[in-house]
């Protein structure tokens, strides 16, 4: 969770995913846990 919180602190618009792209996979990560795809 303390990763979702602190996004305003690191995220770069430059990087190479776009604001949208890292939403859907905090989102996945919130509902699925970092579990490994089976």
């Amino acid at each position: 969770m303390n990763l979702l919180n602190w996004t305003i602190f690191w995220y770069r618009p430059e990087m190479s995913l776009s604001g949208d792209q890292i939403a859907d996979r905090m989102v996945d990560l919130f509902l699925n846990g970092a579990a490994a795809p089976e």
